[in-house]
């Protein structure tokens, strides 16, 4: 087995029993997730759920049968455990190092004893990133109440590059103030303009350069009733 952690306080596995053996260290056991899911397909979503829960209590049954006390917390449920955590003493420890049914364990406080304070890595240079933001309008003809009732609105999306999300909100806002300054002559002959209400989404697409063979700008889930023809094949685009 595998110990993790130990170096966070400057001990060695070998220092467990030569200096800590009385010491005692709060421990979490993390269990591995199904490992095949793709095996899992064939099966109904019930039935997936109970193989899964399987495996985790499984492995809960291996850690009760070789952990060296009964004093420990599941984490989880007893249906669906994740792992448990406990409190060792070093010398028991030392002594799990070498049992094979358990891959590894995690120390995460030793009584007395400090976390080494690790010095911060150096930040890489932060690179500006794409951010599409959806903003709304309201039409406001000449002569016409664009505050109440039912309205021509239109939602825009606009693609910006910046450093955080804060810049990108800036920047969009002067493009968003931009096109409201637009003033438009229509057929039915009256001027408008098309007012900026507020941002309705930001979508930080997560890269810097833009694949010219495509690339996803804008993505959102709904709930909607579907009919059998959104399904038909060869449906011409809009």
């Amino acid at each position: 087995m595998k110990i993790y952690g130990l170096e966070d306080f400057g001990i060695t596995e070998s220092d467990l029993v030569n200096n800590y053996a009385a010491k005692k260290f709060n421990v979490e056991i993390k269990f591995s997730y199904y490992p095949d899911v793709e095996s899992l397909k064939p099966y109904p979503v019930e039935q997936r759920r109970a193989l899964v829960c399987q495996h985790f209590r499984d492995q809960l049954k291996v850690v009760k049968d070789n952990y060296p006390t009964r004093d420990y917390q599941i984490i989880g449920t007893r249906f669906k455990p994740w792992g448990i955590t406990g409190q060792l003493t070093g010398q028991q420890l030392a002594e799990l190092q070498n049992n094979e049914q358990l891959t590894y364990m995690n120390v995460e406080q030793v009584e007395g004893v400090q976390k080494i304070e690790k010095q911060p890595e150096p930040e890489d240079e932060a690179l500006p990133q794409y951010y599409s933001i959806k903003g709304l309008f309201v039409a406001e003809f000449d002569g016409s109440d664009s505050s109440t009732g039912v309205q021509l609105t239109e939602e825009r999306v606009v693609l910006v590059k910046a450093l955080n999300c804060e810049e990108a909100k800036k920047k969009t806002r002067l493009e968003f103030d931009k096109y409201s300054q637009a003033e438009i002559f229509t057929s039915s002959y009256h001027f408008t303009k098309w007012k900026f209400l507020n941002i309705l989404d930001i979508y930080d697409l997560g890269i810097a350069e833009i694949d010219p063979e495509g690339t996803e700008v804008y993505s959102i889930w709904k709930k909607r009733k579907l009919k059998e023809s959104d399904y038909k094949a060869n449906k011409p685009y809009i």
